[in-house]
C-alpha cells in the first residue's frame, strides 16, 4: 500500500474512531456478468464483521444498487447505513427507507422511460430502480454496448427535456436517472455528521460515478479508487481489488481491535 495509506492506518489506531464508507460493484466485490453473482472478494466479509464488532468503526455503503441487494450480499452482525441508488435512497440502522428528489411525475416519467428501454432492450434487461431505470451490459462487446446506448439515449432524449433527468454512463452499464442526486449527496450526509478532527474517514470506489463522491470528501478524509489500472482520478489513492481492497481492510481491523 502507499505512505498516504500507511498515514492514514496510522492516525486511525491513534484515534480508534473511524467512518467506512464502501461501494459495492468493483470496489469489495469483483464484476460478474451475472450481477447478482457478484459476491464479496474473499475475507471481505469476515473482515468487515470484525472491524464492525470492535465498535469504534461507522460502516456506510454508497452504491448504485438498491439497498435490499446490498443487505443480501453483505450480511454483517449488526445494522449498518446505506446509500443506494446514487443517492436516491437511504436505509438507516433502523432499516427506515427514504427517498430523496422524487415526485410523482419524476416517478411516472422513470415509469415511461422504463418501458421504453425494455422495447428496445428486453423486459428482463432494463431494470427498475428507485429514481432510475438501469440496463447493464456485462454481456454485451463494445460494439453493442455503443448500439444501445445510442438508441437508448435517444429513446429517453425528450423525456430529459422535460424533466430533470439525465442519462448516466459507468462501467457496467447505463442508467436514466434522477439528475440532481449524486454519490456526492450521500457523502456529504455523512460527513455532517463526523468531526474530521477525531474521527478518520475513507471512502472507497471505483467507477466514474464515485469521482462526484472523492470531490466531495475531499481534505476531510482519504478518497481512494479501486481499480487495477490507473486512470485519471481526483482520489488520493489507488488500490488493486481484490488483494489491496482486502490488505486495507486487513489494516483498519488491526488498527481498531
Amino acid at each position: 500500500m502507499s505512505i498516504i495509506i500507511d498515514k492514514f492506518l496510522q492516525r486511525l489506531r491513534q484515534r480508534r474512531c473511524g467512518v467506512l464508507m464502501l461501494d459495492y460493484d468493483g470496489t469489495i466485490a469483483p464484476y460478474h456478468i451475472d450481477r447478482m453473482q457478484a459476491h464479496p472478494a474473499p475475507g471481505v466479509l469476515e473482515t468487515l464483521s470484525a472491524i464492525q464488532s470492535a465498535g469504534t468503526t461507522r460502516i456506510v455503503f454508497i452504491t448504485g444498487r438498491e439497498s435490499s441487494e446490498i443487505l443480501h450480499f453483505v450480511p454483517l452482525p449488526k445494522p449498518y447505513e446505506i446509500w443506494g441508488c446514487h443517492g436516491r435512497e437511504f436505509r438507516s440502522v433502523e432499516g427506515i427507507i427514504e427517498s430523496h428528489g422524487l415526485t410523482k411525475e419524476l416517478d411516472e416519467a422513470i415509469d415511461e422511460g422504463h418501458r421504453r428501454a425494455s422495447k428496445i432492450v428486453g423486459a428482463k434487461m432494463a431494470f427498475r430502480k428507485i429514481g432510475a431505470v438501469a440496463v447493464y451490459w456485462r454481456p454485451f462487446t463494445p460494439e453493442q454496448r455503443r448500439e444501445m446506448q445510442h438508441k437508448l439515449t435517444e429513446a429517453w432524449k425528450d423525456l430529459s427535456e422535460k424533466h430533470p433527468l439525465e442519462v448516466q454512463v459507468f462501467h457496467t452499464g447505463i442508467e436514466f436517472a434522477l439528475a440532481s442526486r449524486s454519490k456526492a449527496d450521500s457523502v456529504n450526509a455523512v460527513m455532517e455528521t463526523v468531526d474530521p478532527g477525531s474521527t478518520s474517514a475513507a471512502f472507497l470506489g471505483d467507477d466514474v460515478t464515485d469521482e462526484e463522491g472523492f470531490k466531495a470528501l475531499g481534505s476531510r478524509g482519504l478518497s481512494i479508487l479501486v481499480r487495477n489500472e490507473a486512470r485519471d482520478t481526483v482520489a488520493h489513492a489507488r488500490l488493486t481489488i481484490p488483494e489491496g481492497v482486502v490488505a486495507f481492510l486487513e489494516g483498519w481491523k488491526q488498527a481498531v481491535t
